[in-house]
């Protein structure tokens, strides 16, 4: 009938204006809660990385909630008691530190619970490490957040490129340690024996220099003179014998000389004509 009132239209036209306002509502908590999430975690890396007061303990147990749990990266679950214990023991024990918050975003809201999700990162002077992904749930009452719940779980580290393996150049003028073996594999043996000789001659002159200290300078002379004599005769370019001066050995024509157009020797023609006479 015209006129009369249905319900029905009202219940059905209600559910699109609640929906607005809870959007709007929606977005301006996003915004609270990100200033709610990087509060917690400033208050973390001050306890944990200066020498902080008391206070900033307080600020950090208040917001938890009486039932709070955590569970690690490691996968360890602790209370609240045992959570704060840890805190309390680790004052000033990562000097330096920062804890870097990003991405956070509200996954889903039922009554007084808020379930939000964000990646967090420790940073130590330039040294990044140990980053995150965290998913909490927080309890309000419209005026302040407690946080009820945490779930962290690490997140893989990307690959790292492996530095390009370069040769150091060699320095002008020298050879590599390769090339060095090389060339004393392919030399020829009588590259060696200059340094055989000169070996002998320091050796010699080692000896020499002992016993000119052992025995005196008349002793070495004598020892040179004998040495002189038994080496023997030698020949020279002319083809001559020669001999130390001073020795009793006479020159004698060397095997080569021809006297009256015969070899030394044999008999010259003078001889034979002698024997046929």
């Amino acid at each position: 009938m015209r006129g009369r009132f249905d319900p029905r239209r009202r219940r059905a036209e209600e559910p699109p204006a609640e929906q607005a306002v809870e959007t709007a509502a929606s977005g301006a908590d996003s915004a609270e809660l990100t200033e709610i999430v990087a509060a917690l975690h400033f208050d973390l890396a001050e306890w944990l990385g200066t020498d902080a007061p008391p206070k900033v303990f307080d600020r950090i147990s208040g917001a938890l909630d009486e039932r709070f749990t955590s569970v690690v990266t490691t996968g360890q679950a602790v209370d609240r008691e045992t959570f704060l214990a840890g805190i309390w023991s680790a004052r000033n024990a990562l000097a330096g530190l920062q804890i870097e918050v990003s991405e956070a975003q509200e996954l889903a809201r039922s009554g007084q619970l808020i379930l939000v999700r964000f990646v967090a990162e420790n940073r130590l002077g330039t040294v990044r490490m140990q980053q995150r992904t965290v998913t909490a749930a927080l309890i309000t009452d419209g005026r302040t957040h407690l946080w009820r719940t945490v779930h962290e779980t690490a997140l893989p580290e990307p690959p790292r490129a492996a530095p390009a393996e370069t040769a150091a150049p060699a320095a002008p003028g020298t050879a590599t340690v390769i090339d060095q073996e090389m060339a004393v594999a392919t030399a020829p043996e009588a590259a060696t024996v200059p340094e055989t000789v000169a070996a002998s001659d320091v050796a010699v002159a080692l000896d020499a220099t002992i016993a000119a200290a052992a025995l005196g300078d008349s002793a070495v002379q004598a020892v040179s003179t004998t040495a002189a004599d038994e080496s023997g005769p030698s020949e020279d370019e002319t083809g001559m014998s020669s001999v130390p001066v001073g020795s009793d050995q006479e020159s004698v024509p060397g095997a080569d000389e021809v006297e009256g157009g015969a070899v030394v020797g044999e008999p010259g023609v003078w001889e034979k004509s002698a024997d046929l006479g």
